[in-house]
């Protein structure tokens, strides 16, 4: 009987303790400072730090991008997916070039259904771009991509609520916690 009673809860302990994709179980917070929290997205291409503490919405596995929302109602997606996985990359181009490659890519699929796009930020140093495209809720949906080893980072804001200027703050803030 003791043993049937074992096994029932190391059962239950493997069951509890299962996953079926990168989203709530793996979500974390890091209390760094009493006035600083980060969220980390522990993506199945490695860990991504975003400021500021983040609820878990939904995932889309097709873009690898894990979507969350903040108190104000903010909604932001991360996604860091190996380089070799989009039919542009080409091995021989310099990290930017694939990030530039990349940009240009998505702004052309945006413009072919009919959205204005434009490219807010260009860092050559720091190797990525910001760019933007109004939806047809007339909100800014506003990207970061930048290349880190063999992984683009894909950093979405889609707000009305924040200006461009903190839109463009965050984005930069959020790479910033993963380059250090």
């Amino acid at each position: 009987m003791t043993k049937i009673i074992i096994l029932i809860a190391c059962i239950l302990t493997l069951v509890s303790c299962s996953s079926t994709k990168p989203t709530n179980n793996k979500d974390k917070e890091l209390s760094l400072t009493a006035n600083n929290t980060t969220t980390i997205f522990d993506s199945p291409n490695g860990v991504v730090l975003i400021p500021g503490v983040w609820q878990t919405l939904n995932y889309e596995k097709s873009s690898g991008q894990q979507y969350y929302q903040n108190s104000e109602g903010v909604i932001i997606a991360i996604a860091k997916m190996p380089k070799k996985s989009y039919s542009f990359y080409k091995s021989s181009q310099k990290n930017y070039e694939t990030i530039k490659t990349f940009t240009r890519w998505d702004r052309e699929y945006r413009e072919e259904n009919n959205y204005k796009t434009k490219i807010l930020v260009e860092n050559s140093e720091l190797e990525y771009q910001i760019w933007k495209y109004k939806d047809d809720n007339q909100i800014d949906n506003v990207y970061l991509y930048a290349g880190i080893d063999d992984y683009i980072l894909n950093f979405l804001v889609y707000t009305d609520i924040w200006t461009e200027t903190k839109k463009i703050e965050f984005l930069q803030e959020t790479l910033s916690s993963n380059i250090e």
